[in-house]
């Protein structure tokens, strides 16, 4: 697994990029964000797919993978 990855609903951040959506959609367990990622200091557009395989969460932008993570249920002791 790969660094902690926060989500809020119109924004992501990971260790090494942060991105701002404008808009976001759902079918089954595969979400797609579109809007902008910087890593870290240029913004340009993006399309963010994530896909939940149990708890596992994989993660691309641009079609470009950039890790695999777990999630994290509330609780947990994981602060953001």
């Amino acid at each position: 697994m790969d660094g902690a990855l926060k989500i809020v609903p119109l924004g992501m951040a990971g260790d090494e990029f942060s991105c701002e959506f404008k808009s976001v959609s759902r079918a089954g367990d595969v979400v797609t964000w579109r809007g902008s990622c910087g890593f870290p200091e240029k913004s340009r557009a993006a399309t963010v797919v994530a896909a939940l395989h149990g708890e596992v969460l994989s993660v691309r932008i641009n079609g470009n993978g950039i890790g695999s993570y777990r999630r994290c249920r509330p609780g947990s002791g994981v602060q953001g």
